[in-house]
């Protein structure tokens, strides 16, 4: 994202349309969406990001993986 257009709810945006189009195709298959799991570093600052589009939750934490510490975040959907 352009430095310039960052922090305008246009990431939020993309991320909630595109669970709402994931949402719509599964539907049509007679799925559902339970759950989306986030794997980011914990320096990554879209943790924040995914906490106010998805309301993912920080569930555990992979010490020294790859070249530093990752985060598994998990935002529980209700189709």
């Amino acid at each position: 994202m352009l430095q310039n257009k960052r922090g305008k709810g246009i990431g939020a945006l993309l991320i909630r349309e595109s669970v709402n189009a994931i949402k719509n195709y599964l539907n049509d298959s007679s799925s559902k969406l339970k759950a989306i799991l986030v794997s980011t570093r914990t320096d990554n600052s879209a943790q924040a990001l995914y906490k106010k589009a998805l309301g993912a939750e920080q569930v555990a934490v992979i010490k020294d993986l790859y070249s530093h510490d990752e985060v598994i975040m998990i935002a529980n959907v209700l189709s």
